[in-house]
């Protein structure tokens, strides 16, 4: 073969990692231990012995680096009409069935539908003179994401950043309507250039699958009888025979499989183990057996191995197992959920969660705080259990099957239709039970919350209760905490039968409103918003013709028909309902849900520009929760948000003067440095350099120093927070007359922003124009024009024409040419 070319000499070789037995897709049409024909890929000539083309029309082979079932991937120089070095996939000699040109037209016009940065693109396609198909795909000299973060030893925050454009690129695909169902560490490359940061590209789209239209008439590459795919990175309706039933959500279960990998070193299964076994128990593990948790996983891998594996990660073991522990993990495990309903609902929802836990803020896959949801339900206290009990069952999920043994063991007493008798005798179990649930309380002492609610609603399923009232209290403390583990399917359904249960006894009460706003609530959650809005409408209408107009719980399902409609963008009819619900709490008895309503109400009238009315519902909400004996984070989120809201009105006195309160807030609250004391802390500084006084610009730069100091050791030296705060520096720098310092700060922020994995435009633009601006006030004209005109390309590509953005790069751009 002309030009060969050793794989350790030239960066080509790694355009595919080296397959091994994992990485191979396994067809499980029939059993692995049972006798089969022989296979393609049995029959066909070893790799290096299949003849090599020299060229395939106008593309000069170089070197095979890939080969699959059906097809191999050459690195090929093209000659004309344009010279570059390309990636070209040809089917192997013999292999020209009618299936396997159809499956390899789908790859082919996959990737040609498809137009982003971080997915290969085709360029060309025909047919080599001995007739086999070809088509012509951009050469990626990269590695597998896993090889190159354990290469590179990235910590668990650079691994994290890594991951948001393969979500990205994903989601790019299922917009198209194409989904992968092959994703895994050897196709998703990490490609690098010198003075450029990592590039991920997603490649081999050879199992793909249309979601809305037909790629090609050809289609036929899933046959009866055939999984398609690679076992340890299958969801589990894909390992279904045929696997018919296929929705975009199987590529969210693939990415959270490699996420897992990339963070606790280990696939779920362990490989060797999974391909041991035959068809049918391998479709059963997938299907039917959970994960264990990441950090119990890195554990059993010995200490040895587990060391290594945290080594690769900046970390000692202990130290990256409890990161794992904390919340991290939830990512991948939510969106590794059995039940497809219950996972990431797209790419970019799970990406969305991990900048959630890079930014410090609450993950949509993590548990709710017990006590809150404790404290939401009793809020009504509707099903005559009093506040101390429900609080008592919250507490530990599992106190629930206490409460059924109660059922079984009153079925026969009188008592047991008191309503006084039931509270005494539920929360006596709520209590015997919590002093039995303690590590050491026996075998079952590594129980999960989840395991508990379903060993106590298959007891509740499996026996003949004899109170449909307590049994009804026992299913919306079920949904309630299904929830809270954002296990909506399982809250649906228990929330479903307490209806049911509520409707029995009284189909209009109260108690069935009650708990069809509870499904309304977590109808909202999965975006099931026409039966939220069913659910809410007809809890309404019941409490308008049994309760006072007062009532809280009237309150609290106008409440949620308000998020209703901002779920549905709605602003208008939000603000309406927020209203008519806050009308009703300042008629109760509960400060703090009239908190909670005026913070909606404001953030609803903020989004539509009347930040004078949203600063005087904050400010309202701020007073009630200072006077609250507990919830003083909730008292610095207020001070927070209103900070924000004087600066945007021009009150930078006020502004200052919240701003301040609230770092004090911060500092009191904790002795540790945390992300609280970098908002604090640049929000204050932000404040003192829009005031522009001598004495403020330097107390605004020793703040903002300090807050650069926090940010790198809690999120790296090269994080985003980083970035910003040198950016803000800079512009610190620039207002009190060092243009040299400035400009030198603009160029670090801007260097940060495009070393990023993906680098966010916005960011990149504006740090390009402030540098211009500055490089022009320094006399650097020259410098300052290709930035600016940079700047002025890259954000007509983000905003529309006559956009305000648009125009400042012009005046810049205007500025550095005068």
């Amino acid at each position: 073969m002309a030009d060969s070319i050793p794989p350790q000499q030239d960066p080509l070789s790694r355009l595919t990692p080296t397959l091994d037995p994992s990485s191979v897709p396994v067809n499980m049409g029939v059993p692995l231990d049972a006798p089969q024909q022989p296979s393609a890929r049995q029959t066909s000539a070893p790799l290096e012995d299949r003849p090599a083309p020299e060229q395939v029309g106008p593309y000069k082979m170089l070197q095979v680096i890939g080969e699959g079932g059906f097809g191999t991937v050459w690195v090929a120089d093209q000659i004309s009409p344009v010279k570059r070095r390309v990636a070209l996939k040809i089917i192997k000699l013999g292999m020209d069935s009618r299936a396997v040109i159809a499956r390899f037209e789908q790859e082919r016009q996959a990737l040609a539908l498809m137009d982003h940065p971080n997915i290969a693109k085709v360029f060309d396609a025909g047919t080599s003179g001995d007739g086999r198909p070809y088509f012509v795909m951009e050469y990626v000299a990269g590695e597998s994401v896993t090889a190159y973060c354990d290469r590179n030893r990235l910590n668990v925050r650079a691994r994290l950043e890594l991951f948001i454009p393969i979500c990205e690129a994903v989601q790019h695909a299922h917009h198209k309507g194409i989904i992968h169902r092959d994703l895994k560490p050897g196709n998703v490359l990490v490609a690098t250039a010198p003075g450029a940061g990592p590039l991920i590209k997603v490649i081999d789209f050879g199992v793909a699958k249309a979601v809305s239209h037909v790629l090609t008439d050809k289609t036929v590459f899933t046959e009866q009888g055939q999984i398609l795919g690679t076992p340890e990175y299958m969801s589990p309706e894909q390992a279904e025979m045929g696997a018919l039933d296929i929705d975009t959500r199987t590529d969210v279960y693939s990415l959270g499989v490699m996420l897992y990998e990339l963070l606790a070193g280990a696939l779920p299964f362990e490989p060797h183990d999974l391909r041991s076994k035959g068809y049918n128990e391998i479709q059963r593990i997938i299907r039917e057996v959970d994960p264990p948790r990441p950090s119990n996983r890195l554990r059993s891998l010995g200490a040895g191995q587990s060391s290594d594996i945290a080594k690769r990660r900046q970390m000692k073991m202990e130290e990256l197992a409890g990161q794992l522990r904390k919340e991290l993990e939830w990512i991948p495990l939510k969106a590794m959920r059995k039940e497809r309903d219950e996972r990431y609902a797209t790419p970019i929802a799970m990406a969305e969660d991990i900048r959630n836990h890079l930014n410090g803020l609450p993950l949509t896959a993590g548990p709710v705080s017990v006590m809150y949801r404790a404290r939401k339900f009793v809020s009504r206290n509707r099903f005559g259990v009093s506040a101390a009990a429900m609080i008592a069952m919250a507490i530990v999920s599992g106190a629930i099957l206490s409460t059924i043994g109660f059922m079984r063991a009153a079925k026969n007493e009188k008592i047991a239709r008191g309503e006084t008798a039931r509270v005494r005798q539920l929360y006596q179990y709520n209590r015997t039970f919590l002093s039995s649930a303690t590590p050491e309380s026996g075998d079952r002492k590594n129980i999960t919350v989840r395991e508990l609610l379903d060993d106590a609603i298959k007891q509740l399923d499996d026996g003949d209760q004899s109170d449909p009232k307590l049994e009804a209290a026992v299913r919306a403390t079920a949904a309630m905490h299904y929830r809270s583990l954002s296990l909506w399917n399982e809250a649906e359904t228990q929330w479903r039968k307490a209806i049911e249960l509520e409707q029995s006894l009284s189909p209009d009460s109260p108690d069935t409103a009650f708990a069809m706003t509870g499904l309304g609530e977590v109808l909202i959650d999965q975006r099931k918003l026409d039966d939220a809005a069913k659910s809410l409408q007809q809890a309404l209408a019941m409490q308008l013709s049994n309760l006072p107009a007062n009532d809280p719980a009237i309150g609290k399902t106008i409440n949620y028909l308000g998020l209703l409609a901002d779920s549905k963008g709605d602003l208008k009819q939000a603000e309406e309902q927020y209203r008519r619900a806050l009308r009703i709490y300042e008629q109760g008895n509960d400060p703090q849900l009239t908190a909670d309503a005026m913070t909606n109400l404001a953030t609803v009238l903020h989004k539509r520009g009347d930040n004078k009315q949203a600063i005087e519902l904050t400010k309202k909400a701020l007073e009630i929760r200072r006077g609250q004996k507990k919830g003083r984070a909730d008292v610095w989120n207020s001070l927070v948000n209103l900070g924000a809201m004087y600066e945007a009105d021009d009150d930078l006195i006020g502004a200052e003067r919240t701003r301040r309160e609230a770092l004090a807030l911060a500092n009191d609250l904790s002795d540790a440095e945390t992300r609280m004391k970098v908002r604090s802390l640049s929000g204050l500084a932000t404040t003192l350099w829009l005031r522009g006084t001598s004495e403020s610009l330097n107390e605004a730069e020793s703040l903002q120093t300090r807050a650069i100091e926090i940010a790198k050791k809690i999120d790296g030296p090269q994080s985003a927070s980083v970035a910003q705060g040198l950016d803000r520096l800079a512009c610190i720098a620039r207002d009190r007359g060092q243009l040299d310092r400035a400009i030198e700060l603009f160029r670090q922020s801007l260097a940060m922003w495009n070393a990023m994995p993906n680098p966010a435009k916005p960011n990149v633009a504006a740090e390009m124009l402030l540098l211009s601006d500055s490089l022009t006030r320094a006399g650097q004209a020259s410098e300052a024009i290709p930035l600016a005109e940079q700047a002025l390309e890259m954000r007509k590509t983000l905003f529309p024409s006559g956009h305000s953005s648009i125009a400042a790069a012009q005046s810049i751009l205007g500025f550095a040419y005068a």
